[in-house]
């Protein structure tokens, strides 16, 4: 958990304009830190544009955010799995 922390100490404290590279450029220990890594590049890559938030969709924002984050967890550590 330390590394976690760690590795989310260092994330807060880049600059906006140097996030990208600056993530890319991290180094992890552990399956669940790759797993923060990639989220915080998805996190870097999405927020530069804004999403309207559907409202009559057939695809809920949990399904749009909260789901993928379970598969993207699942994917990259292995501990978890589901089918859609």
């Amino acid at each position: 958990m330390n590394h976690s922390l760690n590795l989310f100490n260092k994330f807060q404290k880049f600059e906006e304009d140097k996030l990208l590279d600056s993530l890319a450029e991290m180094t992890y220990e552990g399956s669940f830190n790759r797993f923060m890594k990639f989220s915080l590049i998805d996190f870097a890559v999405n927020i530069k544009r804004i999403n309207p938030m559907p409202i009559m969709d057939e695809r809920t924002i949990f399904v749009e955010t909260v789901s993928q984050m379970f598969k993207y967890f699942g994917n990259t550590t292995g501990l978890l799995s589901f089918k859609w």
